[in-house]
């Protein structure tokens, strides 16, 4: 704008009559339906420029974009596969190490029955040696007193000796 005598004034300088320009004049106002909506419609016009791509095949951007599309599935169907089989080793391995757990107890509980029926066996053997030794002594006394009763019968006469025998067996 030029003034009177030739001098520029300023847009900016808000002079009294000169500029009636308010900065509400200068917005517009848009509702946020509308601005969703014209991001809705962006979105999908980028979407449908995608699959236009893949679908005509444009400088093979459609193979390379199935291509890492099944990449992908093939790797998440192999940690899936992966994870399920560590799973059900982690199961076999479980139900393993609670077989050797129950074999262990058993192993176990038959060498404390064992245990306890050698000490039974050892106590009754001692018992045994025992008696035998009892048994042995009174058994050695009896064999000295026939081994004199041998001796007396020897030192007689066969008559008498025969005599005597035969008064023992009557009795």
């Amino acid at each position: 704008m030029k003034g009177g005598n030739g001098t520029v004034i300023p847009l900016h300088v808000n002079q009294k009559g000169n500029l009636k320009i308010t900065t509400q004049q200068s917005r517009a106002k848009v509702s946020p339906f509308a601005a969703s909506f014209a991001t809705l419609v962006l979105l999908l016009l980028c979407f449908g420029m995608l699959i236009t791509l893949i679908y005509f095949n444009v400088g093979d951007i459609g193979l390379e974009v199935l291509h890492l599309l099944r990449t992908n599935d093939s790797v998440y169907m192999a940690e899936q596969e992966e994870i399920k089989n560590t799973g059900n080793n982690l199961a076999a391995k479980e139900d393993e190490l609670n077989l050797y757990e129950k074999d262990l107890k058993r192993k176990e509980n038959d060498l404390l029955r064992r245990e306890d029926q050698l000490i039974k066996a050892e106590k009754d053997l001692q018992e045994k040696l025992e008696l035998a030794s009892v048994a042995l002594d009174e058994l050695s006394s009896e064999g000295d007193s026939l081994q004199e009763l041998v001796e007396i019968y020897r030192s007689m006469e066969p008559k008498t000796a025969a005599n005597i025998m035969a008064r023992h067996e009557d009795e």
